[in-house]
């Protein structure tokens, strides 16, 4: 970090240490609100606070009751030009909200109506533990060590020192399979994206950001404990799913006979039934939801040819220490998944930077904007 991310980013976590916060808010749109969802898996596993995500102009309409002097709101734009997302905090600090604010640029109008911004660098050249993602991380293992005081938290914010040499190790691991699917995929015009847990804002990004928007490929993120209600009828021989599947540990097998009956090949009934002794196969899980992700791959593989499965456990996470890596594995899977786009960018001839609408016309206002023309 440089000295003016060093000051601003203890300026907002002393900032913390004089409020009583209650609830957390972390909000924004698009691939900014994706990486608060491993933010709110955090705060979920590790403190009480009851911490929500939402799109910004969500936010602004919803208004939560909840929201309040008692209130710690984090927001991002990486432009600092996102109206909504600006809009949104001008409404928390009016509410007595702590606001805290990410963007790349300074100066702008985000930076300008949050009480503490924070800076991030971006590019090739940059330190990924002082992008976005690792700033975030930084804050959030920081307020927590100011909330319940632990040495794991301060491990937490060492590790985002060593991202550097775990995301190159790991863009190398999957530089083939990149390059494979690249070629592979070009020409097709529907890829689904699935995961869960911390995973799950990673699919999303990936989805929206990199296939609809960067590449025009109409897909879906699809949460993979949502996927046996309703989205695996679109499962087919020729439709592609690539399935992010989580760090942690599959069903231990001594759990699974004590808690779960299974139903083998009948897949007419439910895969898995858990009895009344649910608590304790919850807890045994430890908040890894790697079970959904497997569950769901098993049967796609059953009727579709194109699963392209992406596993966290087959992460090179050196320098990670065991206990964090379920946290960390979320922004190494950002980080290939960001490879793969980047090759199927290339085989298709269209440069993730070219856009049809974005930024090409009027859309921004919060207010309804007539018969809009295409240029």
């Amino acid at each position: 970090m440089n000295q003016d991310q060093i000051k601003q980013l203890n300026e907002a976590v002393e900032a913390v240490k004089t409020r009583k916060i209650e609830n957390v808010y972390f909000v924004a749109c698009g691939g900014s609100k994706a990486i608060f969802d491993p933010a709110q898996f955090i705060f979920d596993r590790e403190t009480t606070l009851p911490s929500f995500v939402f799109n910004a102009n969500h936010f602004i309409h919803r208004c939560p009751k909840g929201l309040g002097e008692n209130s710690l709101v984090v927001t991002c734009s990486h432009s600092g030009n996102t109206l909504e997302t600006t809009r949104a905090t001008q409404l928390a600090g009016d509410k007595g909200a702590l606001t805290i604010s990410f963007s790349y640029r300074v100066d702008s109008p985000l930076w300008k109506a949050t009480q503490h911004p924070i800076s991030y660098v971006w590019g090739p050249e940059s330190d990924p533990g002082d992008n976005n993602n690792g700033m975030l991380y930084r804050l959030v293992f920081s307020i927590l060590n100011v909330l319940q005081p632990n040495e794991k938290y301060e491990r937490a914010i060492k590790a985002c020192d060593n991202l550097g040499k775990v995301y190159e190790a790991n863009k190398a691991k999957f530089a083939e399979s990149a390059k494979a699917f690249g070629k592979k995929y070009k020409n097709n015009k529907l890829i689904y994206t699935m995961s869960s847990g911390p995973c799950y804002g990673v699919a999303y990004s990936f989805a929206i950001c990199l296939l609809q928007e960067m590449q025009w490929i109409h897909s879906e993120p699809i949460h993979s404990g949502e996927f046996f209600h309703g989205p695996f009828e679109v499962t087919d021989t020729d439709v592609p799913f690539i399935v992010l599947k989580n760090y942690g540990k599959d069903c231990d097998e001594n759990v699974k006979k004590n808690w779960i009956t299974e139903y083998g090949a009948d897949y007419k009934r439910p895969l898995v039934e858990i009895d009344s002794a649910v608590g304790a196969y919850s807890d045994s899980m430890n908040g890894e939801t790697r079970v959904l992700d497997v569950r769901a791959e098993a049967f796609i593989k059953r009727f579709s040819e194109h699963v392209i499965p992406i596993d966290c456990n087959e992460f090179d996470m050196e320098g990670i220490d065991e206990d964090l890596r379920n946290y960390f594995a979320v922004l190494v899977a950002g980080v290939v998944l960001r490879s793969y786009a980047d090759e199927i960018a290339y085989y298709r001839g269209h440069p993730l930077s070219v856009r049809r609408y974005m930024w090409c016309m009027e859309y921004l206002s919060l207010i309804h904007i007539s018969e809009p023309t295409r240029p």
